[in-house]
């Protein structure tokens, strides 16, 4: 028996497979097989330390605007209401829509 490719189906599959979708699909090699591609998560790259790992007397850290964020200023203060008598002399008077038909004021 000849060793197929890893990764092609068999003879059965590809032709029901082809039987399927009405035509003639060649073997695919283009699928993902441990042999021939490299791993999802290679290891990280170990780099040398350049100018910027040092924060002390660096130029970066006083660029760096992340550490000049504080917390939001409030501008408005939070006024309570003392009776509801100042609400309802406040509040105006509904006003309905006009109706269709009538003829308006």
């Amino acid at each position: 028996m000849v060793a197929r490719p890893p990764g092609t189906p068999g003879k059965i599959v590809s032709f029901i497979r082809d039987i399927l979708v009405g035509r003639h699909i060649p073997a695919s090699p283009w699928l993902r097989t441990t042999d021939r591609c490299a791993t999802r998560s290679p290891p990280p790259p170990n780099l040398p330390g350049g100018e910027a790992h040092k924060l002390a007397f660096n130029y970066y850290y006083s660029r760096d605007r992340r550490r000049d964020v504080q917390p939001p200023i409030i501008s408005s203060s939070s006024k309570l209401v003392a009776d509801k008598s100042d609400i309802e002399a406040e509040a105006s008077p509904l006003q309905m829509p006009p109706v269709p038909g009538k003829g308006h004021p």
